[in-house]
């Protein structure tokens, strides 16, 4: 069983519970479980190939979690970039990891 096996098994036991809760209002596992499903999709879209990287560059949030239980839904391997690191440290992590695909969040854009 891998990590992301057991937020499916929520999601499939509690789709009407709470999953995250946000200063914009709680999202519940049912509504959860589908933006992740479509962003896993789109991120086999981008780069078909298991276990390639996935940079995530974003401070904390719902859309973050998503991107991050999306890169282990569909088989990738997160990347974690700290938006408070400085641009070259940011810098020296990706060209040290080679992430295909790279996710950030408008306020982490100008590390990158």
């Amino acid at each position: 069983m891998f990590p992301i096996d057991f937020f499916w098994r929520a999601a499939e036991r509690w789709p009407d519970r709470t999953a995250v809760d946000t200063p914009e209002g709680a999202i519940r596992y049912d509504t959860l479980a589908r933006r992740v499903a479509a962003l896993a999709a789109a991120l086999v879209d981008i780069d078909p190939a298991l276990q390639s990287r996935v940079g995530i560059c974003a401070r904390n949030s719902a859309e973050h979690l998503t991107a991050l239980l999306a890169v282990l839904a569909c088989g990738k391997v997160w990347v974690p970039l700290n938006p408070k690191s400085t641009r070259p440290e940011i810098r020296r992590i990706v060209d040290a990891t080679e992430p295909s695909i790279l996710v950030v969040d408008a306020g982490s854009a100008g590390l990158l």
